[in-house]
């Protein structure tokens, strides 16, 4: 299909006509190509007619970034009543937009230069009546999940996702040192960290009656062997162990702790 003639022959009926009512001015020469904000660059186009120009355009120069990003926020804004946008964008369209978008090396650039220094509402606190103002707004408020009851289909999802879930990276010495770095600058900031901490009464009680009437379910077959393999090994405290005849419980620290000719568990009499 050839893009570039679609593309010209639309342009070419929008540039002898007069639209009435909603339009939109289009680059024929993008900007990100060179053009200009001057007149003769300039066409009015329909809502509909501008997306497809700017599909159109990602699919003559596919390797252009900035073209693409266009093409994909236009398709966002699809549906809009107030910009009269009566078109829909199909869900592969969509999909093949945003598969395309990249940011340049000179965009990276300067999102990261906007960034450095940033200081944006550190040590920023909220006064008195702005608290009161988001604790009025929070009461009565029902959280999304609470009251619902998840599957055990759902649970069950859950667990294979988390199980072949990649294990996270060790923190580099780097990366630990800021993170030292950052708690040492809340401690002198006078953050408290909440070690120690007491709810209140109110608070006990309310955690108590949230807890009555809830049973929880037994452990699984499956999960107990996965703990029993997790902790062998690594006992801490009171165990009991048996010679084959007797048991009996004794405090060690791990199984060399274990007296000669005693195993650990317990012989069914």
């Amino acid at each position: 299909m050839n893009y570039q003639l679609i593309h010209n022959q639309i342009i070419e009926r929008a540039q002898d006509r007069i639209l009435e009512g909603y339009s939109e001015n289009h680059h024929i020469i993008p900007k990100s190509m060179g053009g200009t904000d001057k007149k003769e660059n300039l066409v009015s186009l329909t809502a509909r007619e501008h997306f497809i120009i700017h599909k159109l355009l990602t699919l003559i120069y596919p390797s252009d970034s900035n073209l693409h990003w266009a093409a994909f926020m236009m398709a966002g804004c699809s549906g809009n009543k107030k910009q009269d946008r009566n078109y829909r964008v199909g869900a592969r369209e969509y999909q093949r937009l945003k598969e395309n978008l990249k940011h340049t090396s000179e965009s990276i650039e300067k999102m990261r230069t906007s960034q450095l220094g940033n200081t944006y509402r550190v040590g920023t606190k909220h006064s008195a009546e702005t608290k009161q103002k988001m604790s009025d707004k929070a009461k009565g408020r029902v959280g999304y999940w609470k009251g619902k009851q998840v599957s055990d289909e759902f649970r069950e999802t859950c667990r294979i996702a988390a199980l072949n879930r990649p294990s996270r990276v060790p923190h580099t010495e780097e990366t630990k040192k800021k993170m030292s770095g950052t708690w040492a600058k809340k401690k002198e900031d006078g953050y408290v960290y909440r070690k120690g901490y007491s709810h209140t009464e109110e608070a006990k009680r309310k955690i108590t009656e949230s807890k009555l009437g809830v049973k929880r379910k037994p452990y699984t077959k499956e999960h107990m062997l996965n703990l029993g393999a997790a902790l062998k090994g690594k006992a801490v405290g009171k165990i009991w162990i048996t010679d084959g005849i007797s048991n009996t419980t004794v405090r060690v620290s791990n199984e060399n702790d274990i007296p000669a000719g005693w195993k650990r568990g317990m012989t069914k009499k």
